[in-house]
């Protein structure tokens, strides 16, 4: 018993000698200085680019560290005089309570600091995590808000590695890396699945799993490698808690190289992460996922290398695309995918070659159509047709089999895009912006959503907004044309400035110079700027890709309008009428009738508006956002035929549309209401309307409005009506002495903001 009393003393001594040193109270501080330095590390040493194994190897010195300080506070005591050995001080000379209070002070603010840490960290820096990549950085991923909080059930599938010998072998695993992104897609259970577009951002990256977690708005994130050898095929996959960076499951699959076995382990990988993300799994998802849509390799690499094409977006990738999808389909006529993707391939090419619209468009129907007849379980097919139905008009239909394929593929963001599309034409707007949001979500680096979103903004007048968000998209990919063009468009119908216009068509045509879009645009800019000689050649080159180019045929007809050219502006009108009977709805048939209109031939130019916009000629006439135009010019008509009451309906209507209209943009009514206000003998009215429609960048057209126009020819002889043009002549002259001196330069220049 006395023994025990003397090894309970003897402890209770030494722990009274270690509180005495202070070594318990070291230990405290050393913890949580260690904890808020790799704290700080954590955050500062990414922004380096530095290797995952900096941060391993800082954490094990400052492990090291704990003991080593633990054995100083024991064996040596600070003092007035310096660091001392406690050995050689006497008791009654030791300071060890001063400095222990000293402690006592330096961890109470320590434990401060590391709340306030814990506190930025939390609810600041996982903000700004999201919108964390410099501009300037172009060889990383640009980081793109991620305005709600990360769902549990959130996942991206970064790019995976080729493991094989071969380089080529690339597409291969490209296509892999595709297919499993599509079969998570299809799972409800999952909140979030991030599509291609944004993932591919991170191939080769240096990022932390928790700063592409935080970037792309995911709680999970998949990575792996994929080696192919002969006949053989092995896969390994880990699924990575992206705020942790834990290891949630991993899995190493080994099989023979066929069609079913690829299909077979991208179910298992479904599978699996559905199981670890708790996530449960209907029958027919399972049935979906467990699917195989074909049992040829040749048909399967075809197709995954004509998606990869299609992704592309320039005229000549989307023609190698058509290719392979229809060599997929000729290997394997039953693959429904292939199908589906050879139809997106033809509708693609009508908006980007300019050829024949209503052959392509049939060849898509007909594409897609056989890939239903295959599987009518299958996103992609539903979406292509929805597509198409929207192209001709029929939003009822469109609707209902959006809908259908949102269901099939609810993580689709090409599905959520074109819903988002389709609400916006048909008139909900808000809804629409609604949707765009959840597409940027799903695929928050995609070029081509970002631009959408960013032209339904601009719509709605939310210019610079757009204009953010077009530039953010040239961050994302640079050689994307359609973001160029978009910009161009922004600068010249909302902020009147046709140079940066000019200047941001350019870099678009570089980017896709067998576009026969883009000249025919640069063609009627230069209209714009008054340069005759330039236009030509721009509209020609269109018209030499195209000759059935709608743009290039309507630039040359409003040319010959300037000109007052009358046989030549109604042939080319009529030209561009037996392509697009409303081509930008009414305008060749504005510039058309003006001769006929000089004639007396009224009853001719109404049947030929009744044509176009039948609506406009019933008994209760329909003015909506997409009639206004020729509607004013209908009343014009009507007018000089001494039509006065159908007129008055007409202009009464008008007003009321344009009220709810901006005046500048891309559905500006630009100077709708001088058109009105001219016809309804408001002289006065109609000139301060159209002063300020200049004072607020209006340009579109201007040349026609105050040469050409009849609804204008009562306030056209106005000295005020002289003295507005004369200030925007010398407007376009200014801006065509810089478009002339960008193009000497032959590059893009630093472009200055609106308004500048």
């Amino acid at each position: 018993m006395d023994s025990a009393n003397r090894n309970k003393q003897a402890v209770m001594s030494f722990i009274d000698e270690l509180k005495r040193r202070n070594v318990f109270k070291v230990g405290v501080a050393y913890v949580i200085i260690a904890w808020l330095v790799l704290q700080v590390a954590d955050v500062i040493l990414p922004t380096f680019r530095t290797p995952d194994w900096v941060m391993q190897a800082f954490t094990f010195l400052l492990l090291l560290g704990f003991p080593l300080a633990l054995i100083l506070a024991w064996a040596f005591e600070i003092t007035p005089e310096g660091l001392k050995k406690e050995k050689d001080i006497e008791r009654s000379e030791s300071i060890t309570h001063v400095t222990g209070r000293k402690l006592d002070f330096f961890i109470i603010a320590a434990l401060s600091l590391a709340l306030v840490f814990v506190v930025i960290d939390q609810y600041v820096l996982e903000e700004q995590a999201a919108q964390s990549a410099s501009p300037d950085n172009t060889d990383q991923p640009v980081a793109v808000e991620v305005r709600s909080a990360i769902p549990e059930r959130s996942i991206a599938v970064l790019p995976f590695r080729n493991r094989s010998a071969v380089a080529e072998d690339a597409y291969f695993v490209d296509g892999i890396h595709d297919d499993i992104l599509t079969q998570l897609s299809k799972l409800s259970a999952l909140e979030r699945v991030i599509s291609r577009t944004s993932v591919e951002q991170y191939r080769e990256t240096s990022k932390t799993m928790r700063q592409i977690g935080q970037e792309l708005g995911v709680a999970t994130i998949l990575e792996g490698g994929v080696q192919r050898a002969g006949d053989r095929v092995r896969i390994n996959v880990q699924l990575i808690d992206a705020k942790s960076d834990e290891h949630l499951w991993a899995e190493t699959y080994d099989r023979q190289l066929t069609a079913a076995n690829i299909f077979g382990i991208q179910t298992e990988i479904a599978t699996a992460i559905a199981t670890a993300l708790m996530a449960t799994l209907s029958p027919d998802e399972q049935r979906g996922i467990a699917s195989v849509p074909t049992e040829n390799l040749e048909a399967y690499q075809a197709y995954q290398l004509g998606r990869q094409a299609l992704a592309r977006r320039t005229n000549r990738s989307i023609t190698e695309a058509i290719e392979l999808f229809a060599e997929a389909t000729a290997i394997d006529s039953e693959f429904a995918q292939a199908w589906a993707g050879l139809s997106d391939g033809y509708r693609l090419l009508a908006h980007y070659s300019g050829q024949d619209v209503d052959d392509l468009y049939q060849k898509a129907r007909t594409a897609v159509d056989r890939a239903l007849e295959i599987d009518d379980q299958l996103s992609e097919p539903q979406t292509a047709l929805a597509t198409l139905l929207e192209i001709q008009g029929d939003f009822t239909g469109a609707m209902l089999v959006i809908e259908r394929a949102l269901k099939l593929d609810p993580n689709s963001a090409d599905a959520h895009f074109r819903y988002a599309d389709l609400l916006h034409e048909t008139g909900h707007v808000d809804q629409s912006l609604l949707e765009w949001e959840v597409a940027v979500q799903l695929d928050p680096l995609s070029p081509i959503i970002n631009d959408a979103y960013a032209w339904t903004l601009a719509e709605v007048g939310r210019f610079d907004e757009a204009l953010a968000r077009y530039r953010r998209v040239d961050e994302i990919d640079p050689r994307y044309p359609g973001t160029a063009v978009s910009i161009g468009t922004i600068y010249g119908l909302a902020y009147g400035r046709l140079d940066l216009a000019n200047l941001w068509y350019r870099k678009a045509l570089a980017l896709d110079p067998e576009h026969s879009f883009i000249p025919a645009i640069l063609g009627l800019v230069f209209l714009e700027l008054d340069d005759d000689d330039t236009a030509v050649f721009w509209i020609n080159r269109a018209l030499q890709q195209s000759p059935q180019q709608p743009w290039a045929n309507g630039a040359l007809m409003m040319l010959h309008s300037y000109r007052g050219d009358s046989e030549q502006v109604s042939h080319y009108a009529d030209e561009v009428l037996s392509i697009d009977s409303r081509w930008r709805l009414g305008t060749a048939l504005s510039h058309g009738r003006v001769s006929d209109l000089r004639d007396g031939n009224y009853d001719a130019v109404l049947e030929r508006y009744e044509l176009s916009f039948p609506e406009l000629f019933s008994d209760d006439p329909e003015v909506n956002s997409v009639t206004y135009r020729p509607a004013i010019d209908v009343a014009g008509i009507l007018m000089l035929a001494g039509e006065d009451e159908r007129a008055a309906e007409l202009l009464d209507k008008c007003q009321k549309q344009i009220a709810e209209t901006i005046r500048v943009g891309f559905h500006g009514f630009w100077v709708s209401d001088v058109q009105i206000l001219a016809l309804q003998g408001k002289t006065d009215g109609a000139l301060a309307a159209l002063r300020q429609a200049v004072d607020q960048s209006w340009r579109t057209d201007w040349r026609y409005f105050f040469y050409v126009d009849p609804n204008l020819d009562s306030i056209r002889g106005k000295p005020e009506f002289q003295a507005i043009l004369r200030d925007i002549k010398d407007d376009m002259a200014a801006q065509l002495q810089l478009a002339r001196e960008m193009d000497a330069n032959g590059e893009l220049v630093a472009i200055p903001p609106p308004g500048d």
